[in-house]
């Protein structure tokens, strides 16, 4: 089951909840002068996300679509993205253009460093290049909404069905830590990458997993700075869910 909400004027979350892998995946949705879709999830979520996205908007009016990083439930929707919304630019880090390549993702893409900022309207989207997890992970910084998108970094596994909001900032910066735990990147790497962020204007954190988060957020990324990135003990989620 598909559940659409607006978070923010004219931006939409779009998740399924994956109950074998006890995972939510998002796909956000930005009405502006170029519309832009941000994530694509996996290819299943992607077939079901767009019946969703054409009662809001027809796909060929997509101008971008966006990955934060080349893991297939990042990224694997995009060939049945692009056979819909065939007039999109796919936006990615110039360090995913080996897996574009493998999907058969030629042609319309632009290839990014980080740093730059992509004019959608009214509305800009800042381009931060942060390979904590991966060489082309980037998170995007929606202007002048303070929405952050943020793929892995931020989401949470979930053994319930995915909720829009979080009980409460206890329980989320718990399974926040229970995702990032076993990833095999760094604690060092989070303050590097993640550290700028404290400077940022930010009403909404939007990751591709797990609830969206709108209080609380300085306490939330202060205390993901801080956290001791053991690995993760037999018996935590995500080792039912890896096998780790």
């Amino acid at each position: 089951m598909v559940e659409v909400h607006e978070i923010g004027e004219g931006i939409y979350i779009l998740s399924t909840y994956l109950k074998e892998n006890q995972i939510s995946v998002a796909s956000f949705l930005i009405l502006d002068e170029k519309p832009t879709l941000i994530e694509t999830g996996t290819m299943q979520a992607a077939k079901n996300f767009t019946p969703e996205i054409e009662k809001i908007i027809p796909p060929e009016k997509i101008s971008y679509i966006l990955v934060t990083h080349e893991h297939l439930d990042h990224m694997g929707g995009l060939p049945e993205y692009i056979s819909e919304a065939y007039n999109a630019e796919t936006i990615a880090h110039r360090y995913t253009k080996a897996q574009l390549g493998f999907m058969g993702i030629v042609g319309k893409t632009i290839l990014t460093e980080g740093g730059e900022t992509i004019q959608l309207g009214k509305r800009k989207i800042e381009i931060i290049h942060a390979p904590i997890e991966t060489a082309g992970t980037t998170i995007f910084n929606l202007q002048p909404d303070g929405i952050l998108f943020t793929g892995d970094y931020f989401g949470q596994l979930t053994e319930e069905k995915w909720t829009l909001h979080p009980q409460s900032t206890e329980e989320l910066i718990k399974k926040i830590t229970e995702l990032h735990q076993g990833l095999g990147y760094t604690q060092q790497d989070i303050k590097t990458y993640l550290s700028p962020l404290r400077k940022k204007p930010l009403k909404i954190i939007a990751p591709s997993h797990g609830s969206i988060i709108q209080k609380d957020l300085k306490q939330v990324i202060e205390t993901t700075l801080k956290t001791n990135l053991k690995p993760a003990k037999k018996g935590t989620l995500w080792s039912k869910i890896f096998g780790t």
